[in-house]
């Protein structure tokens, strides 16, 4: 896996390409995980455990043994997959719980689809889920279960249908508001469907995560066996293979802490841990204080986080010795500044340890790029294709730009998604046939891919493009600014960045931050819209900036100041 090949094409066109191709295994994915070749787990292994309390724990036998048990009960007692494969949704709506693995391995042996909707979801937000995925279970635990009780009663969802996680030991699950255990036997047991048809495993649906809902509503996009184990086994295979060169004998550990109801958290946590025989440290909700002690106390070799937690990382003083076990880390879901990601990566590992940066959305089952393994990369590029993938860059008029120029990124291999669950719109607006519009603007440059940002959220100033993500990396290279955020707002028949800034020092100025950006930056780029100082930066639980959140502050504002 090394730098991605530029193809030009006869009729013009432009294909950059992965320098790798791989055979890929035709498998489900609990083949794969389970009873293949390929993964590396053992039986005795312990795969998932409370960071809190690691005695509360699962080794790979005790999985494979309730994930039978959950699919029996799952397709006797509520129909789930009675009917066929990849028609029955399972919502699981709750916190980081090392019992969540269990639940999705379950519910994809019963032939159901795994939905996951984010813990912090309001009723309104959890019926408009529920009525796209139609569940015939939903599962909730003890910080979703208000939410969860008012969603069901305001959808008329049938009470014996939701199931409680509960906070004892083992699989505690009971029927909502009842005593009745959701009652697990070893005498009662369902394997799963080994399926090897290619096509099958193509077009399967065993899992429905929803898009971040940004910019609009989420979308309930279709991850299929292949896209599983296609983004495990490429991603991971050249990592295995380095490790065990490089870093003989040193076990996978991660610390479970970015949200299991996002596209990186399921694939790291339930999917990539386990493919390493690995075991996965769960937090219930990120607290920086606890991250730091549970880095040090398991000595977490591995893991994958957000921006906001790298810039945690690279500016909180009390970052010294937790991170030393730490041999790789990479970076996704958001763009991260290549300053915060060098100041970061000093502090990983002794500095030895190489902190890389990813790109992909849930579309693509998470990471389509990825640097290879031990190399470093410190220019703000997102690294290169993974192996058996192809990407464009394209114009706004569906034509390839030169190699070197910037148009939104489409995409297509075996980790891009199909579609989206019963959104055929969506499916029309994200599709130019085989390849998949990403939606965000980026360039190859000597085979890295660089993201400048959401293709929705780029500032256009009197016909110029203003990049917010690069105002941002900028801002934040300020010592005096903790974090910063950056929107386009109305200004005289344009749009005109305004920044929005986290102060990190009490002597910091409005002018001060202004002038900053003015004296780096291209003269249209400055921050004509202001510059306004807040608590914190409004974010997803995946570390998305909430721009809409932002607009409608900036919207009432500019109302207020107007009267």
């Amino acid at each position: 896996m090394g730098r991605s090949i530029t193809h030009r094409l006869p009729n013009g066109g432009v294909i950059y390409k992965a320098d790798q191709y791989l055979d890929l295994p035709d498998l489900d994915l609990l083949t794969f995980l389970f009873d293949s070749k390929h993964t590396a787990a053992r039986p005795d292994t312990i795969l998932n455990a409370d960071a809190s309390d690691p005695s509360r724990c699962l080794t790979t036998a005790q999985t494979r043994a309730l994930t039978c048990q959950v699919a029996h009960q799952l397709r006797n007692t509520y129909g789930v997959g009675r009917n066929g494969r990849s028609i029955d949704n399972v919502l699981v709506v709750a916190t980081g719980d090392y019992r969540l693995q269990t639940l999705f391995f379950g519910t994809i042996a019963a032939g159901g689809i795994y939905s996951a909707a984010s813990p912090s979801s309001t009723p309104a937000e959890l019926a408009y889920l529920m009525g796209l995925v139609e569940p015939k279970v939903v599962i909730c635990d003890v910080a979703t279960r208000a939410a969860v009780e008012e969603t069901v009663r305001k959808v008329e969802f049938p009470a014996n249908h939701v199931l409680f996680l509960g906070p004892d030991r083992g699989l505690d699950i009971t029927i909502l508001g009842t005593s009745s255990k959701f009652d697990l036997s070893p005498s009662r047991s369902l394997a799963w469907a080994r399926v090897t048809d290619p096509s099958e495993l193509d077009n399967s649906v065993a899992c429905i995560l929803f898009s971040s809902g940004t910019t609009g509503l989420p979308k309930g996009v279709k991850i299929s066996h292949r896209m599983m184990v296609s983004e495990c086994f490429l991603n991971m295979e050249p990592i295995k293979e380095f490790s065990e060169r490089e870093h003989p004998g040193v076990q996978y550990r991660t610390l479970a802490h970015v949200p299991a109801a996002h596209m990186a958290g399921v694939q790291s946590y339930f999917i990539n841990s386990m493919y390493r025989d690995g075991s996965t440290y769960w937090m219930a909700k990120f607290d920086v204080n606890e991250f730091l002690k549970y880095q040090k106390k398991y000595k977490i070799t591995y893991f994958f986080s957000v921006p906001p937690i790298y810039l945690l990382i690279a500016k909180h003083p009390g970052v010294k010795d937790a991170m030393d076990s730490c041999i790789s880390a990479a970076s996704g879901a958001a763009p991260l500044g290549a300053q915060t990601q060098k100041d970061a990566e000093a502090k990983l590992g002794k500095g030895k340890a190489k902190l890389t940066q990813v790109w992909g959305l849930t579309e693509t089952c998470g990471a389509i790029t990825a640097m290879p393994p031990g190399e470093g990369e410190y220019t703000g590029s997102v690294s290169p294709l993974v192996a058996n993938h192809e990407a464009r860059i394209v114009d706004d008029n569906g034509k390839d730009v030169d190699p070197g120029g910037i148009g939104e990124v489409w995409v297509k291999g075996p980790v891009v998604t199909k579609g989206y669950w019963k959104n055929d719109k969506a499916n029309k607006e994200s599709f130019e046939v085989d390849w998949f519009r990403t939606g965000d603007v980026g360039m190859f440059k000597d085979g890295m891919l660089y993201v400048i940002d959401r293709k929705k959220e780029l500032i256009k100033y009197k016909g110029l493009q203003v990049a917010p993500a690069e105002l941002e990396e900028l801002l934040l290279q300020n010592p005096k600014i903790a974090d910063a955020a950056v929107i386009g707002v109305d200004g005289a028949g344009t749009e005109v960045p305004r920044a929005y800034v986290v102060p990190a020092a009490k002597d910091v100025t409005h002018e001060e931050v202004a002038g900053w950006v003015e004296a780096r930056a291209a003269p249209y780029k400055k921050l004509r819209g202001g510059v306004v100082f807040v608590d914190a930066i409004p974010k997803s639980p995946s570390g998305k900036i909430l721009r809409k959140v932002l607009r409608e502050q900036a919207r009432k504002a500019d109302q207020i100041s107007k009267l």
